[in-house]
């Protein structure tokens, strides 16, 4: 898949199948994850932790307010999450999240080029940093916090390259 063709067929997936992702799919991302730009080149100040543990997820799951009313939020059945983490920036307290950002749309495009599916998640980090004991389950290292994740998995329909418009976002020209 060329560059452009992957951009424009890379969708959000709310849907999954219940099968895993293959171990070389799983390497495919991390690796992409670990491609992405980090401030400084300060590799050192992001963390991912990827479960795959059917109980984790699902309390998870259980401990977390559905304000979207989708079915299974916030994973959508997806079998992989990917949860990305970054220290703490003293200059700039924005490069933590601008950090993870970079890292989940390089595993987001990884995913669609692998013909998985894939959705990127934050408005359940909140309420997971406030529940410390799931919190912890997640290993994070010591001065990394939660930023967002991606989950990944199989899906029944093949994602289909869509027609992209310039009205989809306000532009301003300045010539």
């Amino acid at each position: 898949m060329q560059a452009l063709e992957m951009l424009f067929t890379r969708q959000t997936s709310r849907s999954f199948l219940p099968q895993k992702i293959s171990g070389q799919e799983l390497q495919t991302l991390l690796k992409a994850a670990s491609a992405a730009p980090v401030g400084l080149g300060k590799f050192e100040s992001v963390h991912l932790t990827v479960v795959e543990n059917a109980e984790l997820l699902a309390q998870i799951t259980a401990n977390t307010e559905n304000k979207s009313g989708r079915e299974q939020y916030p994973f959508y059945g997806a079998q992989t999450v990917i949860f990305i983490a970054a220290a703490p920036s003293a200059r700039f307290k924005e490069i933590p999240m601008a950090n993870a950002c970079c890292i989940a749309e390089n595993i987001l495009l990884a995913a669609t080029e692998q013909g998985l599916g894939s959705v990127i998640m934050l408005g359940f980090v909140p309420e997971l940093k406030a529940k410390g004991d799931l919190l912890a389950r997640l290993n994070l290292p010591q001065g990394m916090e939660l930023q967002i994740a991606v989950a990944v998995g199989k899906i029944a329909e093949p994602l289909q390259e869509r027609q992209i418009t310039l009205d989809k976002i306000s532009i301003n020209y300045i010539r």
